[in-house]
């Protein structure tokens, strides 16, 4: 009896009751125990309550029985009992319960156990009603007459731990937040305005009004330093390029130090008026310059050029870093949890969470199913039922490949291996829809309007609206079954065998058809899964963009197609036309198809190319790495968008620096010998190195892709600030990409694009051996055998020191060989031939 009913019982010296009424009376108290277990006052009143109804000794006084009944066995049964009550213990006893929620149902645990009684009387009448579930199972009436029954009731607010009450099941516990009166003086206004907005305006309008002063009066000191000279045209430009010992950073930056030339009126674009710039368009674009620009050229002067000339040991030691940097996968994780994704690990809810969780262990694992009718109709008949029954069988049957079961994971309120919680119309039907017959309806509806009465086999009453959706109040009219599995949860490695089972529970749902029925389900796991099916899906478009990106840039890099390539594909047009004689044969020879890879491989940049890309997928992985080493996990937004973001920039860079490599190789790079018509030979211009064209590029775009990079990786950096950690480390990982890709494209692509540069002019030279072999073998022309490629670039170096050369082959009086070069303006190599009248129009080739 002490174990029954609970501490609060002063156990009698003797008792009224045998062993077996104590164990039955055990077993009724277990059912309406997890309804009010939250309250020690209610618990126990109700505990106190029951025991001397079935044990006290002075049961005689309170307790009366005016009729009995016959049992089956033949014995004589109580059939009705009246149990006398004092007034003071019954609205005690129903004011300690009355307030008590049920978490459950989300409701008041009085809804269950004195179905929604306002009142004592209702409430103990309830109770006493001959019911099945939380009801009696004889007739007890409470008459309201004097009698001795005198326990006093404990109160829900009283101090001691076996009554007090927490305040959600007590108001009468809530403390009272003292009474504030309002205002008694209207607040500080300014017209409409109020005080403090009045004020920030006159500080923002201060801050803006002195902004502009300061600027203007900047303006005006700059203009009245300025001094215009007139100069004659006709004095000599003295272009530093023109001087032996000038600096290679003078055009780019203006000169430094003390020389006049550096200043506005020394210099010479001022000396010669705004059209100098067009007689040596570079080296005196910028004569005068920001310092920090200046700066800035000067620094990627020298970095372009050091890794121009030294591309081997640029690659080495970007390789030693890249590698380093990757070290940090081993520490690659992905969050996948929306809590820890969207929620700030120091915000107050995410610390009251962790506390919850360590203290009472994490919430629950929910699987819910909805059955719907594909027709609209309710599934609330007796085919869907019957069908249904079936399936939950099967579901509590269900075993996953190791093994796990739903007894083994699920939440049992008492107790492993007792029923688990699974909130279903199954509960009120029992062993089946058989054991109801015509009266399943009725039963439905019963167990509906009062849950207490049809307590399923773990014990807790079931909320009609929690398995019956869109019922309106007309339970048989439901839109919906709802069938909630409740699982155990834990915040370590024994949470996987519910995942694993979960996972069975999935594929089985996925798998199960009807041909009425629409089945709709969701699993703790689902959210996780369908994260990262998407996730994976999202690879493909991934890949593919950057495929279409490097296809796009190696075409664009190399100015397109060569005019050769369409010339050929269109002379087989032609030859097509003229062989389903739709027009007329061409007097122009028909190329051969195999010579298109040839034009194609010399003027495109599809290395180059895949280097950009690769460069920029390199910075991702890097960036990966070095904050996994930190610490700082992947989120599906970084996996997803930073590959776009990082391409979108990079490529940017690569454009510019490769399209001013094409602009510095139009002024500088080395020019062919041009032969005039006396057959004289006039030598080529002037030219810089690949690798001085190379730093002078970088210098040029340096510094815009360096404050670009600054400004977007500070700005992603700020982003970090931002508590919410989806938001934080996709702006850390952007910060990181961004700036690690600008990193690279100024130093490595800068060593691979003067590879590629000296790769193009090398094979401007294999052009005038090797693609005339392969070009006239290939059927363009007739094949010329007597001149072999020693003889060719011995004419050739011949002809470019400006001498004359000869050829003994009268093969090659028979073309002229047409190319474009790098920069992009057509010229013509008048080739190794004596004599313009054996000049004859070839085939064009643009490298």
């Amino acid at each position: 009896m002490s174990s029954v009913c609970g501490p609060a019982y002063e156990i009698p010296d003797h008792v009224c009751c045998t062993q077996e009424q104590v164990e039955t009376l055990s077993n009724r108290l277990q059912q309406a125990a997890p309804l009010i277990a939250s309250c020690p006052a209610c618990i126990n009143n109700f505990r106190s309550f029951y025991c001397d109804f079935t044990c006290s000794p002075n049961q005689s006084t309170f307790l009366t029985i005016p009729a009995t009944q016959q049992t089956t066995s033949g014995k004589t049964a109580v059939k009705t009992v009246e149990y006398a009550v004092s007034e003071e213990f019954k609205e005690g006893f129903y004011d300690s319960c009355k307030s008590v929620q049920f978490g459950a149902t989300n409701g008041f645990a009085m809804d269950l156990i004195g179905g929604g009684a306002k009142n004592a009387s209702s409430f103990l009448q309830y109770m006493g009603d001959e019911r099945p579930g939380l009801g009696s199972p004889f007739q007890i009436n409470f008459p309201s007459i004097d009698t001795p029954y005198n326990r006093q009731p404990l109160n829900c607010a009283d101090a001691g731990l076996d009554a007090k009450c927490t305040c959600v099941d007590c108001p009468t516990v809530c403390p009272t937040l003292p009474y504030v009166a309002p205002p008694s003086s209207p607040r500080c206004h300014v017209g409409s305005v109020s005080c403090l907005t009045f004020s920030l305006l006159i500080l923002y309008s201060i801050a803006i009004l002195s902004a502009i002063l300061y600027y203007s009066w900047k303006q005006a000191l700059r203009h009245r330093q300025r001094r215009y000279e007139r100069v004659a045209l006709l004095d000599p430009p003295l272009s530093p390029s023109a001087n032996g010992g000038s600096n290679p950073l003078d055009g780019l930056m203006g000169r430094g130090g003390e020389d006049s030339e550096s200043g506005p009126s020394g210099s010479i674009h001022f000396r010669l008026g705004r059209g100098a710039s067009l007689l040596d368009p570079m080296d005196h674009l910028q004569p005068k310059q920001n310092k920090i620009n200046a700066v800035l050229r000067r620094y990627f002067y020298r970095l372009g050029l050091f890794c121009a000339k030294r591309p081997i040991e640029t690659f080495a030691a970007a390789s030693v870093v890249v590698a380093l940097l990757n070290i940090g996968w081993r520490n690659f994780k992905v969050e996948t949890d929306p809590v820890r994704l969207w929620v700030a690990p120091n915000s107050e809810s995410a610390l009251q969470k962790h506390y919850f969780d360590e203290t009472f262990g994490p919430f629950f694992r929910a699987e819910q199913i909805f059955i719907t009718m594909k027709d609209g109709s309710s599934p609330v008949n007796y085919d869907t039922l019957d069908w249904w029954l079936g399936v939950e069988e099967e579901i509590t049957q269900l075993a996953s490949p190791s093994g796990i079961t739903l007894d083994q994971v699920c939440f049992a309120p008492m107790g492993r291996g007792t029923p688990c919680v699974v909130q279903s119309i199954s509960a009120w039907m029992g062993d089946g829809l058989d054991q109801w017959g015509d009266d399943w309806k009725s039963r439905v509806t019963n167990c509906a309007n009062r849950p207490g009465e049809c307590l399923p086999s773990f014990g807790q009453p079931i909320e009609p609206k929690l398995v019956l959706g869109g019922a309106k109040g007309d339970w048989l009219k439901a839109k919906a079954l709802v069938i909630s599995i409740v699982v155990d949860n834990f915040n370590d490695d024994r949470v996987k065998p519910a995942m694993e089972w979960e996972s069975t529970l999935k594929d089985y749902l996925g798998a199960l058809s009807h041909d009425r029925v629409n089945i709709h389900y969701t699993t703790e796991i689902s959210l996780e899964e369908e994260i990262n099916k998407s996730s994976n899906t999202d690879i493909k478009i991934v890949v593919l963009s950057y495929l279409v990106m490097f296809l796009y840039v190696s075409l664009t890099l190399g100015g397109g197609l060569p005019p050769s390539v369409l010339s050929a594909v269109w002379q087989w047009v032609i030859s097509i036309g003229v062989a389903l004689h739709i027009t007329k044969p061409s007097a122009q020879p028909r190329p051969s198809l195999s010579a298109i890879p040839t034009m194609l491989s010399v003027n495109s940049k599809f290395s180059l190319g895949l280097f950009g890309i690769v460069i920029v997928l390199v910075a991702v992985s890097s960036s990966v790495g070095l904050f996994s080493f930190l610490g700082v996990r992947v989120t599906l937004i970084i996996a997803e968008v930073i590959p776009f973001l990082v391409l979108a920039v990079g490529v940017d860079n690569v454009f510019i620096l490769v399209h001013e490599l094409d602009r510095q190789n139009s002024l500088h790079a080395s020019e062919p010998p041009a032969q005039d018509d006396d057959d004289s030979v006039t030598p080529p211009s002037p030219s810089l190195p690949p690798e001085e064209r190379v730093a002078r590029a970088v210098a040029r775009m340096g510094p815009s892709i360096a404050l670009s990079a600054i400004t977007e990786t500070v700005a992603f950096a700020l982003g970090a600030l931002v508590p919410m950690p989806a938001v934080r480390n996709f702006a850390i990982y952007a910060a990181g990409s961004v700036f690690l890709g600008a990193v690279m494209q100024v130093t490595v692509f800068v060593s691979a694009m003067t590879l590629d540069l000296k790769r193009a002019e090398v094979r401007l030279v294999l052009i005038w051996i090797r693609p005339l072999t392969i070009v006239y073998a290939s059927g363009l022309f007739p094949v010329c055998q007597a001149t072999t490629p020693h003889r060719l670039v011995r004419t050739h170096h011949a002809i470019w020191r400006g001498r004359r050369g000869q050829v003994h082959s009268p093969c090659l009086r028979t073309f002229s060989f047409t190319t474009r070069g790098q920069a992009g303006r057509a010229r013509t190599l008048r080739r190794i031939v004596p004599h313009r009248d054996y000049w004859h129009s070839a085939h064009q080739i643009r490298p």
